[in-house]
């Protein structure tokens, strides 16, 4: 837009003081349209706009024309989502598929899925009998199947610490002081016929090993000290009834 004035004024007044006025009037009207016009054209400092201004003929309107170099609208926002190609998806968008339909993506051999009862439960996607199932309370028959104890290692301590809900074994290996207490620092919640199998060496000097109330002997003894460098192995087996680990096997290292 530019700014015109409709009119002028007489530039030379024969000394009336009127007219004068009229004529500063016009001089500063001047300079106010002088200054409007450079002020409309700038894109920079007066407007506080960087880059290119662009009108709304500008912007992409239009639904998915494949635009990429103008400002996007809300319409093309929708559009862009709707599609499956601007999300490098190939194929077409149908929403929740049946059952049916996932069985036969997947190759799967009958056309049902099933198993998914819980949110815990391990199930198959295809070709295996029900029965195969694995959940955490099925009652299951794994064949071939490694278990990989689970280990608490420590290096020394006259009281270790133990926790049975995460161990299976427990290794000292260069035990420096007597265990006063094995019990002490003893936490879990083990099962009726739980096993836990202690190794412990020492650092070269014999040391004493106090087993506290939570180990008994059952059927073996429970060994009082360590063999100077040689290693001690101890087995037992949780008792719900006693509420006691019971001593089993215990043997050391010639």
């Amino acid at each position: 837009m530019s700014y015109a004035r409709a009119t002028t004024v007489d530039s030379a007044p024969s000394g009336d003081s009127v007219k004068q006025a009229v004529l500063d009037l016009d001089t500063d009207l001047t300079s106010i349209y002088t200054d409007l016009n450079t002020h409309e054209a700038l894109t920079t400092g007066a407007h506080g706009v960087t880059g290119t201004i662009l009108g709304t003929e500008d912007v992409d309107d239009t639904p998915v024309n494949g635009a990429d170099t103008v400002p996007v609208s809300s319409n093309w926002a929708f559009d862009h989502a709707a599609l499956v190609t601007a999300h490098g998806i190939t194929g077409t968008n149908t929403g929740d598929e049946t059952q049916a339909t996932i069985k036969t993506k997947l190759g799967a051999a009958t056309a049902s899925v099933d198993g998914y009862a819980t949110s815990t439960q391990i199930t198959k996607l295809d070709g295996i009998t029900a029965g195969a199932n694995v959940t955490d309370t099925s009652t299951t028959t794994l064949t071939n199947k490694r278990v990989t104890p689970r280990i608490t290692t420590i290096t020394s301590s006259g009281t270790p610490t133990i926790n049975t809900d995460n161990c299976d074994c427990v290794t000292i290996t260069a035990l420096a002081e007597a265990i006063t207490s094995m019990t002490t620092n003893l936490s879990g919640s083990p099962t009726n016929f739980q096993k836990l199998i202690f190794r412990i060496k020492d650092d070269g000097t014999a040391h004493a090993i106090t087993w506290g109330a939570k180990f008994v002997a059952k059927g073996v003894s429970l060994p009082t000290t360590t063999v100077i460098s040689k290693l001690l192995t101890v087995g037992f087996i949780y008792d719900t009834v006693l509420n006691t680990w019971g001593c089993v096997a215990a043997t050391c290292e010639v």
